[in-house]
């Protein structure tokens, strides 16, 4: 009887060891999801910050592009202004010499 029961907790103790075994792993595995966990964490504030960074400056940018197009409206504007101008001092030179003959 005492040789079944040594046996019997040989067989116990075998099966608590590969239990605690597999519990180390297990932890050990959770640890290292863990720590991936936290580096995706990092990839992805990174990346956040980088997306926000870019996106500013896509902002500052297209407010650039805006204000040059509005410069460019004034321009021509004015350059019609200015070609009106220099058309009527043409034709009011014209009329002079005209006169003049």
């Amino acid at each position: 009887m005492a040789e079944k029961t040594q046996k019997s907790l040989g067989e116990i103790n075998i099966t608590i060891n590969t239990i605690v075994q597999s519990i180390e792993d297990v932890s050990s595995k959770m640890e290292s999801n863990a720590q991936s966990m936290n580096n995706l964490v990092e990839i992805s504030k990174n990346s956040y910050n980088k997306l926000t960074n870019a996106n500013e400056k896509i902002i500052y940018v297209d407010n650039l592009s805006k204000e040059d197009t509005e410069n460019s409206k004034i321009i021509d504007i004015e350059v019609i202004k200015a070609k009106k101008a220099v058309e009527n001092l043409n034709k009011q030179q014209s009329c002079y010499y005209k006169n003049i003959q």
